[in-house]
């Protein structure tokens, strides 16, 4: 009786294996499908920024074409002369940052863990914030260089042109303050302020990494 048992007993015993095998086979077939899912969620998020900093070296090639035009026509008339370069130098640094932040894109590896992929993640929005300091802030004073290039030099007259400048500095400076300071490290609310600051794309990424690592698929 009792042999009979025994044998009766191993194969439920295997069958049971074979079944829990086939569940974990299940669970983990679902759960790389959703990571796939939900990589790609983050890849799709940030085409939009990718193409966008594509339109952002279009606009610093036009502005250097501006530049050059605006010296070269002109190289017997100082004032145009400077502006003409700081329009060129301008648009050198519009592009090197639009390609900054389309190699950090490039870079994330996809098929890495949640955490390597996060770790670029950071290194991107970090050199997007950066990008937006350098570039953006600028264009308190920026104006001034790219009306001229069109041949408004009325804006060069010493009475408009110290209302100009004072008014750029002091907004450039208090935008870029303010900036600072909200990101600081010791501000509890940085990281709120960096996601929305970092524009949709970023923070859609953030969302489906979140996603993954709440659902714990690594």
């Amino acid at each position: 009786m009792n042999g009979y048992v025994a044998c009766d007993e191993q194969p439920r015993d295997d069958e049971e294996i074979a079944t829990a095998n086939l569940a974990q086979q299940e669970l983990a077939g679902r759960m790389l499908l959703t990571r796939r899912q939900l990589m790609e969620r983050v890849e799709k998020s940030l085409r939009p920024l990718f193409r966008g900093q594509v339109l952002q070296v279009l606009i610093g090639i036009a502005l250097i074409l501006l530049g050059v035009q605006c010296w070269a026509r002109n190289t017997h008339v100082p004032h145009r002369v400077v502006n003409g370069v700081i329009l060129h130098v301008y648009g050198v640094i519009v592009i090197s940052q639009a390609l900054l932040v389309c190699t950090r894109i490039r870079r994330i590896d996809y098929s890495k863990s949640v955490v390597d992929i996060r770790s670029k993640l950071d290194s991107l929005r970090s050199g997007y914030l950066r990008a937006g300091v350098i570039i953006g802030f600028v264009w308190w004073l920026m104006w001034i260089p790219v009306v001229v290039a069109f041949g408004f030099d009325a804006v060069l007259h010493p009475r408009s042109l110290i209302v100009s400048l004072v008014v750029g500095i002091v907004g450039f400076v208090a935008s870029d303050w303010l900036y600072c300071r909200v990101l600081r490290a010791g501000n509890t609310s940085a990281e709120s302020w960096k996601r929305k600051l970092a524009g949709k794309s970023i923070a859609a990424a953030y969302l489906a990494l979140d996603e993954i690592e709440n659902a714990q698929i690594r």
